[in-house]
């Protein structure tokens, strides 16, 4: 059966805190607990739901071995992270530049293409010829207003493709940061159906009652992906003791 919490702390002089964490399992034969002391460092919330006990027990119990491992692991995580952050910073840097260059060269090529569309209507109605066609020639003027219509077609088009290139490439990296979160997600939630399937083995369930437990714990487990990205927890307690 699941496991009974109970947490007590004292606050230290450097603000650091005591914490001792009780873990209560009730058998069918005798009520067993055990009891652990760590530190929290300063900043850190103290735990207030099962996960957090969970987990504020293994790490409790872990060998210094095996807690210098998980730290380096994280520091390896958070460097990645901050440098993939810092790469993001710089590629949309550049990619809002092109953008306002994209927006630029739209403006220029509609105001070519109007200025284009004045010279030929003035060009048709000075010469009192609706095309602009004296002696079987085009008229210098109604040519220069023509070349720059149909010349600024394709810089209109290359500065509407490059003003909208931010967002396309954004959609494109969200899609795959989507992808990147579910799959992450589902592989959390297939290690740790493991871990308590094999939990509750070992606690003497068989395997309906251990899948079933399994089921219930993995629902009240937040989603990993959000404790991940979000990097910190903000919860208030109501008080120095939590049952």
């Amino acid at each position: 059966m699941p496991f009974a919490w109970k947490v007590s702390w004292k606050d230290l002089p450097d603000g650091s805190k005591l914490v001792k964490l009780t873990r209560i399992e009730q058998g069918l034969t005798r009520r067993t607990a055990r009891t652990v002391s760590y530190r929290l460092p300063p900043g850190e919330t103290v735990p207030s739901l099962d996960y957090e006990f969970e987990l504020a027990w293994k790490r409790a119990n872990e060998s210094p071995a095996k807690r210098k491992a998980r730290e380096d692991r994280e520091a390896a995580r958070w460097k990645a992270f901050n440098h993939r952050q810092a790469e993001i910073s710089v590629a949309s840097r550049r990619w809002r530049l092109v953008s306002l260059i994209g927006r630029a060269v739209m403006v220029a090529a509609t105001t070519a293409i109007v200025a284009g569309f004045v010279t030929v209507l003035i060009t048709a109605c000075l010469t009192g010829q609706p095309t602009s066609v004296s002696c079987g020639q085009v008229h210098p003027y109604a040519a220069l207003g023509w070349s720059l219509m149909f010349g600024s077609l394709a810089p209109l088009l290359v500065g509407w493709a490059a003003s909208n290139a931010p967002a396309w490439r954004q959609d494109a990296a969200d899609a795959r940061e989507a992808e990147r979160r579910n799959e992450e997600e589902l592989r959390s939630r297939r290690e740790a159906t493991s871990h308590y399937l094999a939990e509750f083995r070992e606690q003497g369930y068989g395997a309906e009652a251990a899948g079933a437990l399994a089921s219930k714990r993995l629902r009240r487990r937040p989603q990993a992906a959000c404790l991940a990205s979000n990097g910190h927890r903000s919860r208030a307690l109501g008080g120095n003791t939590t049952k």
